[in-house]
């Protein structure tokens, strides 16, 4: 039996389920260790808040890969031993703290979060007179126009 380097993937979890069901699979299947938040026997810290926990899991891992839709999720203040990342969403700080630690990082961004940016990026003046209303739901940010 050999070693299976570990691979944290950093995602919203709810809306992108499906993907990270399929995201473990092929990882799996290529001879990786998934490591996703959801999964059964992820460590938890006692003490920490669960997605704080993430952080430090993730210093276990070779890899992150991370992938990037328009639902940004939920921004937290209390992130336990990681105060640098207060007010932002698990994944931004997720994806931060890999890169802060040196960690590979792949980062997929879907199709349509591709072109809004790419649309923002060359006339940012026409989103800073109409910019979506937030609203919160019970686990990310969302906008609606």
């Amino acid at each position: 039996m050999g070693f299976a380097f570990n691979v944290f993937v950093s995602s919203s979890c709810y809306e992108l389920r499906d993907m990270r069901a399929r995201l473990q699979e092929w990882l799996s299947g290529m001879g990786f260790n998934p490591i996703l938040s959801e999964g059964e026997g992820f460590p938890h810290a006692d003490g920490m808040p669960p997605y704080a926990s993430c952080l430090k899991t993730m210093d276990e891992c070779t890899m992150v890969i991370g992938v990037i839709e328009r639902q940004y999720g939920t921004p937290f203040d209390d992130w336990g031993p990681f105060p640098q990342y207060k007010g932002l969403a698990p994944t931004h700080a997720e994806l931060r703290h890999a890169l802060n630690t040196g960690k590979r990082v792949l980062i997929y961004v879907q199709d349509g979060t591709w072109n809004f940016y790419d649309v923002w990026r060359r006339n940012p003046d026409a989103f800073a007179k109409a910019l979506p209303t937030a609203r919160t739901c019970g686990h990310s940010k969302c906008f609606t126009s």
